[in-house]
């Protein structure tokens, strides 16, 4: 089992790599024809109630529950609250067409790794499948604006995709951002606590509903030590190169479920 960084106040599951664990930056002769540019990583998933039996049975993860979260790759199981070290931040949209909602009857899907530019319908600025939509009430578009972070983790880079699809979601990107800015802040200058939060709804025929939204807010009373914040610049210029090449790949798939 891999050393975890010594904690303070944080009471929780810690996803920060001990400093003492960290090898020094050197030249692989042995993987010299390995592109940068073709990094698969991980994703940290959010298990919801209609997907966290599929996401034990493709990824071995055990006791995983809705509101846990779940290594896309390994199956690691991490109960939040959850203490990680943020590397890198982009945007990312997704048309998913769902077989069971006539809204999306005639659509392809369509990928936007940068949020600027669909795989199928081209411009997100001009798309209409990114704009709300008004049919006498305001629906939420059916292409999904995501807010992509890297984290540094003891068992390498991991991925956390927050999709702005609620309220809730959206309103925790922007408190994260917004107070990074304001501080002056790089993402990794402290750490991030992810959480996760209950909701309940309706389904588009009336049904009631539950599912979890991410909760995320900035760790001010832990100081990240200089060879995190060393190895954190090395790794998010790693996860730069390939997100500029377009060859930022990850094992994701399917199982992230809409909300």
């Amino acid at each position: 089992m891999d050393e975890l960084a010594p904690v303070s106040q944080f009471k929780g599951t810690d996803l920060v790599p001990a400093p003492s664990a960290l090898s020094a930056p050197r030249e692989l002769t042995s993987l010299a024809n390995v592109d940068q540019g073709d990094l698969v990583l991980p994703y940290l998933v959010l298990a919801q109630p209609g997907n966290f039996q599929t996401l034990a049975d493709t990824t071995g993860a055990t006791d995983v529950m809705p509101g846990m979260f779940v290594n896309s790759m390994n199956g690691q199981v991490a109960r939040p609250p959850i203490r990680a070290l943020v590397v890198h931040h982009n945007k990312s949209r997704a048309l998913q067409p769902d077989k069971d909602k006539t809204e999306y009857d005639g659509l392809e899907m369509c990928l936007s790794r940068d949020g600027i530019v669909g795989t199928v319908y081209g411009s997100c600025a001009t798309c209409p499948h990114a704009k709300w939509r008004e049919n006498g009430q305001r629906n939420k578009p059916l292409c999904t604006e995501s807010a992509v972070f890297a984290l540094l983790t003891p068992s390498g880079p991991a991925m956390l995709r927050v999709k702005k699809s609620t309220k809730q979601n959206t309103a925790a990107v922007k408190n994260i951002l917004s107070a990074a800015i304001f501080d002056e802040k790089e993402l990794w200058d402290r750490y991030l606590v992810i959480g996760s939060e209950k909701q309940s709804g309706k389904t588009a025929s009336g049904k009631d509903t539950t599912y979890y939204t991410y909760t995320l807010s900035w760790l001010r009373t832990d100081e990240v030590p200089e060879q995190l914040v060393e190895a954190a610049k090395r790794m998010h210029d790693r996860v730069d190169t390939a997100y500029q090449a377009g060859r930022l790949d990850t094992d994701e798939g399917g199982h992230e479920a809409e909300v």
